[in-house]
């Protein structure tokens, strides 16, 4: 059990993590990344940014939560993800 736990994504820490996704990057050849920051999961969204930072090509992270509806912006995401769409270009 502890050997299964410790190869859980959320355990394998941030340079790892930063690993694993630019190898799926290179596989599939993905031209940018969607991050999901999701309030009411801290273990998934602690250390989004600096995730974001160690990823090979361009990136936005949208916050919201779960559970907690007023967290999300619909002005925010849409700010966000058309400056992300320039960034493909």
């Amino acid at each position: 059990m502890a050997e299964t736990y410790t190869f859980i994504y959320l355990n394998i820490g941030l340079e790892h993590m930063a690993e694993v996704i630019n190898r799926l990057i290179d596989l599939y050849e993905v031209d940018g990344v969607v991050i999901h920051s999701n309030r009411s999961c801290k273990p998934y969204s602690f250390g989004q940014y600096e995730l974001q930072k160690m990823i090979n090509v361009p990136s936005v992270v949208i916050e919201a939560d779960m559970v907690d509806s007023r967290v999300f912006s619909e002005a925010q995401v849409e700010t966000r993800l058309e400056a992300f769409l320039e960034m493909l270009k």
